[in-house]
């Protein structure tokens, strides 16, 4: 589809993302839902390909909206400044950033839906108190979330930058994990945990008893059963969104 314009590539872009968004889906979802296949989606979110008529139509009946609404600009759809976390660019007499200004990301959350800002870590060592976590940690990052979440599910949410390869590929290393907080589970779910006072990981749990097995999605790592009488685990929440299309404001 060579006559499609720039301006086109990057409209239906951030409609894909918005609804992505809106749906609580990650790239991978919606890859495996519509067996489309993950290099072909991601050259539409990057901007650099177009879908063909047929696919626009399959994603628009997958998010249940219109067709129009994926082709069409959405100046509603366009972040304002109290939805974009920006980081002022302030460089000490070396050069450099200042060490005190967090990394900030930008995440398209469309001007109509009530949103919140939440903190992002990495990494997340086991000897700070949970419910004290940004005065007893550096901030990395800051980004947004639909405020409906922590209204309807009564939860707080923070984010966790993945350090490893570990997840690779459900989670790559860079990308950010929006984490619900809580101790329950359930199986298969992925999770974020302590354990025998480790900084925290990501893991896909399974219990069976008194025993819980961590088992990472990179298979060149073990999966790991603990038993929970004897080693020390923390389940601090369950993975509930990806952000894999975030932006890195500066470097």
């Amino acid at each position: 589809m060579s006559n499609i314009s720039d301006a086109e590539k990057e409209i239906i872009s951030n409609n894909i993302s918005y609804y992505m968004s809106l749906k609580n889906v990650s790239r991978i979802d919606v890859c495996n839902e519509l067996k489309i296949k993950y290099g072909t989606f991601s050259g539409w979110i990057n901007k650099r390909t177009y879908p063909r008529v047929e696919k626009i139509k399959m994603m628009a009946d997958y998010f249940e909206i219109e067709k129009s609404d994926l082709t069409e600009f959405k100046e509603s759809q366009i972040a304002g400044d109290d939805h974009t976390s920006q980081r002022e660019n302030k460089k000490n007499k070396n050069g450099k950033f200042e060490q005190d200004d967090p990394l900030h990301y930008m995440i398209t959350i469309p001007n109509e839906i009530p949103s919140i800002l939440i903190n992002i870590y990495d990494p997340l060592p086991a000897d700070v108190p949970i419910d004290n976590l940004d005065s007893a940690l550096e901030v990395l990052a800051r980004d947004v979330i639909p405020k409906i979440w922590v209204v309807k599910n009564k939860k707080n949410y923070i984010g966790i930058r993945i350090n490893n390869d570990s997840m690779y590929p459900k989670f790559a290393v860079g990308e950010i994990v929006i984490v619900q907080m809580q101790k329950d589970f359930i199986d298969d779910q992925y999770v974020v945990a302590w354990v025998n006072g480790k900084d925290a990981i990501v893991r896909q749990i399974k219990k069976s008893n008194n025993e819980i097995t961590l088992i990472p999605f990179n298979r060149e790592y073990p999966s790991i059963t603990y038993n929970i009488d004897h080693d020390e685990i923390v389940i601090l929440g369950i993975v509930v969104q990806k952000r894999d299309n975030v932006e890195l404001l500066w470097e």
